[in-house]
């Protein structure tokens, strides 16, 4: 799906940065991000919110929420293939978009 390789700095310049997936990987990611304010957090199976910092959205609220200018990293380990067809084919975002991690 990914054109080209992308460092830390073009990620960090992105108008929105989603992390789509709440568990291990994701707290390891976000570690690189973590004065970023920029941040957004998407799951399936969770909600409220994280270290009391980023609120956790439902899916559907990529609708709303993605613009062209934003990455959107893949934080889980389980599925990413079947999470990054999920986001381009139900919720429109762009293959270019997508990190996986």
């Amino acid at each position: 799906m990914m054109k080209e390789r992308r460092d830390l700095k073009a990620i960090q310049s992105k108008e929105k940065i989603f992390f789509y997936g709440i568990g291990n990987q994701f707290k390891e990611c976000l570690r690189l991000f973590d004065e970023a304010k920029n941040i957004y957090l998407f799951d399936k199976n969770k909600t409220g919110q994280y270290k009391n910092k980023y609120q956790i959205h439902s899916p559907e609220k990529l609708l709303q929420l993605y613009t062209p200018n934003t990455a959107v990293i893949i934080s889980s380990i389980k599925n990413q293939y079947e999470i990054a067809r999920e986001l381009v084919r139900q919720y429109h975002i762009s293959p270019d978009d997508l990190l996986q991690q």
